[in-house]
């Protein structure tokens, strides 16, 4: 899940399959980028991760 600074809300951003370790967002424009990972399996959803920041330079 993805949120741009200020945003209230993360999106959701795609649904990768089991064992990724790495994944590039292909984000809209520059600055900073708040996201979070949940897992999957037959139960149910985890919970969100902690929060990572990245910065995205124009």
């Amino acid at each position: 899940m993805r949120k741009a600074e200020g945003e209230k809300i993360y999106l959701e951003v795609e649904f990768l399959s089991a064992d990724i370790t790495r994944y590039e967002d292909q984000v809209p424009c520059p600055g900073l980028y708040h996201y979070r990972v949940k897992s999957a399996n037959k139960a149910g959803y985890s919970l969100s991760s902690n929060i990572a920041e990245a910065v995205v330079k124009g």
